[in-house]
């Protein structure tokens, strides 16, 4: 049983890394990917350190892929503001979704895109050199960047959505271990 367990946890390990690494290299609308709807879900899925080793390595290896692919810098003054934002909701992701409830769910699913956009966009105004900073520069870039909110809004949704519809059995099979276990 035991090697089953480990088994089935590092099939989900290397299925996430690689779907989060893949979301970013196939056509997708800006900011539409399944990355933080996996950063979301692994902070919660796994332990926490092994949630944030697999949204990092995928951060990593789908730039250096990008790079490789396409020739984008692999590195720039955006990835403190990328990197840390993804590692920040997995690592606070396995406790607001401890109540395993659907509007604290969507709740923090809009709440984490909200806050990834202003996040990256304040990189993208510190560092790009596309808006001056004053007041009405910061202003200009955050409506410049709605229209890749509203990409990063649905994306996250969707993609939750069929995580979640896609880990439902497999939930509930836990539950119901947990709740015998505990009787």
């Amino acid at each position: 049983m035991q090697q089953r367990n480990r088994s089935t946890i590092i099939v989900a390990v290397v299925l996430t890394f690689l779907i989060a690494t893949i979301g970013r290299l196939i056509p997708h609308l800006a900011n539409a990917t399944p990355l933080t709807s996996l950063a979301l879900l692994s902070g919660f899925l796994f332990n926490k350190r092994l949630g944030l080793i697999i949204i990092g390595s995928s951060l990593l290896m789908s730039d250096l892929l990008l790079s490789l692919i396409h020739g984008y810098a692999m590195f720039g003054s955006w990835t403190l503001f990328t990197y840390s934002g993804f590692l920040l909701i997995t690592f606070f992701s396995p406790s607001a979704l401890s109540q395993h409830r659907f509007l604290k769910l969507g709740g923090f699913l809009v709440s984490v895109t909200m806050l990834y956009w202003l996040w990256t966009n304040l990189g993208t105004w510190l560092f790009s050199g596309l808006y001056v900073h004053t007041a009405s520069g910061l202003g200009a870039c955050y409506l410049m960047a709605l229209p890749f909110l509203g990409h990063a809004m649905l994306g996250n949704i969707l993609y939750t959505s069929l995580f979640l519809i896609c880990l439902s059995p497999m939930m509930k099979r836990i539950n119901r271990k947990l709740a015998v276990t505990h009787v």
